[in-house]
């Protein structure tokens, strides 16, 4: 009888064995297929921070003949709170004018590329989007105008003149201006492992770009 109950134990300890054996294959195999994937995403997004660096070439906003200093501030805004059109964050970086003067300070591609969107935004106001021979997206928003009549597909290259700086946006009717102080909004936009589109914080590529 004995012999028996510790063959019955011995049973139900070796299925409780093979169970958690299972548990354990089967969590360990996940967490490496997420390690993998974080792993793989990882090595594409510093390849894709490698890019940016490899082509930006000049600053956005044009100093004026008379100054040393690019005419704006900033600061890492990178995330704040945005509510207009729904509580949202802010994905990008804003120019502020030293001088709060729309049509004023001329903006220029900061890499070649081909002009990929263009036109009103109900948040962005009159923006232009160029897109790089890599893929990656430089948004730049809330232009009082264009320099030239861009058209989609237009080539452009680093330094040359897109538009001059405004306040534009905040309103579905183009032309809507005065919602906030002049500046420019830059946004850079690369696309993940999954080719899902995602915004990357342009502030130090901004400082790397003044000095």
């Amino acid at each position: 009888m004995k012999r028996l109950y510790r063959f019955r134990y011995f049973i139900i300890f070796a299925v409780l064995l093979a169970v958690v054996s299972a548990e354990l294959f089967y969590l360990g195999r996940d967490f490496q297929n997420t390690v993998q994937g974080d792993f793989d995403e990882f090595t594409i997004y510093m390849s894709m921070m490698d890019q940016i660096c490899s082509e930006l070439q000049c600053f956005p906003v044009i100093k004026e003949a008379e100054e040393n200093n690019y005419p704006v501030i900033y600061d890492n805004t990178w995330g704040a709170e945005r509510s207009y059109g729904g509580d949202r964050v802010h994905e990008g970086c804003d120019l502020m004018a030293i001088s709060n003067e729309r049509g004023k300070y001329k903006v220029c591609s900061m890499t070649d590329g081909i002009v990929k969107n263009i036109g009103w935004l109900e948040q962005g106001g009159w923006r232009i989007g160029i897109e790089s021979d890599s893929g990656i997206y430089y948004y730049y928003a809330h232009l009082d105008s264009y320099e030239q009549a861009f058209e989609k597909g237009e080539r452009v290259v680093a330094g040359q003149i897109l538009g001059r700086m405004g306040d534009s946006g905040y309103g579905k009717d183009p032309d809507t201006k005065g919602k906030f102080d002049v500046h420019l909004h830059v946004g850079i936009y690369v696309k993940d492992i999954q080719g899902k589109e995602r915004a990357i914080n342009p502030y130090w590529y901004l400082k790397q770009l003044e000095i």
